[in-house]
């Protein structure tokens, strides 16, 4: 129930996010914020075979223009229908599936999966990881970002009570590390990309074992 009232939620937010802006402008910043983002990973030369988990009307799909790539999110068919998003451009070069992260799973491994402000938003956050984990290629990497938590008596009251209701789970970077590692993944790099007081905003940069 939590995380259906998430969706609902998510999909309110973006509706009002956008109503008054420039959806040109909007998509021109965007891209230009996947870019700089992208940048702080030091990564190798995102090529092959890349999933983008939970891409949203906007995912770092954008500006991965040197890689064949597959994007996936339980509300795509809505963000199409309410924001007449991900827009034409993309879907000339891009396979979109309206699917969430549990109910995906690739037999043909990924070179790169990124997954960002999404995993935790998933209803089953075990299954996720674990179909992450499994549609990666050995040596491929996968980059997640999350917020996570600075005090454990926020993230009790925050599992406990709705303040955070768009994400139904809630948990601390050595948690999100620990899952990682428990699919095969090692953390090669958590870089921290915005400090908060409750929450601070992590990209973790891992290779599967």
């Amino acid at each position: 129930m939590r995380w259906k009232i998430a969706q609902r939620l998510e999909l309110r937010w973006w509706k009002r996010y956008l109503r008054n802006r420039n959806l040109e402008e909007y998509l021109s910043w965007k891209k230009a914020y996947w870019q700089d983002f992208v940048a702080q990973l030091n990564l190798p030369k995102i090529e092959g075979r890349t999933l983008d988990a939970g891409c949203g009307p906007a995912g770092v799909f954008m500006i991965l223009n040197e890689a064949d790539v597959t994007a996936i999110d339980p509300l795509l068919e809505k963000y199409e229908n309410d924001l007449n998003l991900p827009s034409e451009e993309y879907k000339e070069r891009i396979t979109f599936k309206p699917l969430g992260i549990e109910d995906y799973f690739m037999i043909e491994h990924f070179d790169f999966i990124f997954c960002l402000n999404a995993i935790n938003h998933v209803k089953d956050m075990s299954k996720a990881l674990h179909n992450l984990g499994e549609s990666l290629k050995p040596g491929g990497r996968m980059i997640v970002s999350i917020d996570c938590h600075n005090f454990k008596l926020f993230k009790g009251l925050f599992k406990i009570l709705p303040f955070d209701i768009l994400h139904p789970h809630q948990f601390d970077l050595d948690e999100y590390q620990s899952q990682l590692m428990n699919e095969g993944i090692k953390v090669e790099r958590s870089i921290l990309i915005k400090n908060g007081f409750i929450f601070n905003y992590y990209a973790l940069v891992g290779r599967r074992i």
